[in-house]
């Protein structure tokens, strides 16, 4: 006959009470060393601790997602690859995102513990991911089935129509209590979504909850996912302005970092994807103005880039609190003679005004002074005395500070 084994759960409350007692045991044989049935008892309680870990490595199975794609004609001889492969990345993205929540950031062990592996089933679309890790101790086994619990809780609730926005998110943040980590989550589970008229489910199995389904094509569901990745980014949304200075392009967190218009480093993860464009603003030292989420402290880093685009021009609109007549526009360049120079030059070449400095509001003042001079220098000459091009600039500079 086969073996039957306990329910891992029960296994588990009584592995956690039986240890609660092993340390009260311990406290009191610190206090009496040689109480004879005191060590005894404590060598039967180590025992049965041991028997119980043998139990639970015996009877544990790997909690398992099950997602499953419905489609007409679709098998894996056709199936959408883009699509698949968002569903690889977003399932392991869900996970890690979940435990980078419980415990910080993604460090090695949480690594070895929630990498997952996936199986096919032939002649569908149907994935099956699990734990890749073949060897874990106990502990580790216990606290990584939670992070699947956790993963079915947060599914389950979102097409929930007994509960409003404000109730859902609070239990969000509830789960998830690091706004990253919800970031990281939320875009993971967008990744999961099928595309628009197709259908798609996941079902958690072996975790310390019924197994549960989930429709993954619910509308609701969908627009949640949504709203909440929304006002996590607005929330956590930064933007910087500057050039890339270096590029860090080593696995497994390929990255970059950018000088910010005021000389500080700002340090952003580089996608994949965006690979050879920023590259290409190194290499030109062209300035970059860039949007995504992150973090505002001291430090300021990009943990996920949105955008990355050219910022060569600058409007100003006044000069010591007084307003111009209409903005001037300027252009904004990075120069870098050599290694150990560089400087943000801020200039107008049809004004003749130019200002250089180490950062982009010093640069701007010296513009602006310089324009200035060249107003003072200007306004008072006759024309008569100047170059057809000179009288030119010395009226768009008198239109530019005197007109109404």
């Amino acid at each position: 006959m086969p073996t039957e084994f306990r329910d891992p759960r029960l296994i588990q409350e009584e592995l956690s009470d039986l240890r609660a007692i092993l340390q009260k045991e311990e406290a009191l044989i610190s206090k009496y060393p040689e109480h004879t049935e005191l060590l005894l008892a404590h060598s039967d309680t180590k025992k049965r601790e041991q028997e119980l870990i043998s139990e639970l490595e015996a009877s544990w199975k790997k909690p398992t997602i099950i997602y499953k794609f419905e489609a007409d004609s679709t098998t894996l001889s056709n199936a959408p690859a883009q699509f698949i492969g968002n569903v690889l990345v977003g399932m392991q993205g869900l996970i890690y995102g979940l435990a980078g929540a419980s415990g910080g950031r993604r460090s090695k062990k949480n690594q070895d513990l929630y990498t997952l592996n996936v199986g096919f089933a032939a002649g569908s679309i149907n994935m099956e991911f699990f734990p890749a890790s073949l060897e874990l101790t106990v502990d580790e086994l216990i606290i990584q089935t939670p992070i699947f619990d956790k993963a079915s809780e947060i599914l389950s609730v979102l097409p929930e129509r007994g509960i409003d926005f404000p109730e859902l998110r609070s239990e969000v943040e509830k789960q998830i209590d690091d706004s990253r980590a919800r970031i990281t989550t939320l875009n993971a589970l967008k990744r999961l979504l099928p595309p628009p008229g197709k259908k798609a489910e996941v079902t958690f199995r072996n975790i310390n909850r019924d197994m549960h389904k989930t429709e993954l094509d619910d509308d609701l569901l969908r627009r949640r996912v949504e709203m909440l990745l929304s006002e996590e980014l607005r929330n956590d949304r930064v933007e910087v302005f500057g050039v890339v200075s270096r590029v860090y392009d080593e696995p497994p967190k390929p990255k970059f970092f950018v000088k910010n218009w005021t000389g500080e480093s700002v340090k952003v993860r580089m996608p994949e994807e965006r690979r050879d464009e920023v590259i290409d603003y190194l290499a030109q030292r062209i300035p970059i103005r860039l949007t995504g989420a992150g973090n505002k402290k001291k430090i300021l880093e990009v943990n996920e880039l949105d955008d990355i685009e050219p910022k060569t021009k600058i409007d100003i609109d006044s000069i010591h609190g007084k307003a111009f007549k209409h903005p001037i526009e300027a252009q904004l360049s990075y120069e870098m003679p050599d290694e150990k120079s560089n400087y943000w030059v801020v200039g107008n070449d049809d004004l003749g005004a130019y200002g250089v400095d180490s950062t982009v509001d010093k640069a701007k003042e010296m513009f602006l002074e310089d324009l200035h001079i060249e107003y003072i220098t200007y306004k008072d000459l006759n024309d008569d005395d100047l170059t057809e091009k000179a009288v030119e600039l010395k009226r768009k500079l008198i239109d530019l500070f005197e007109g109404a």
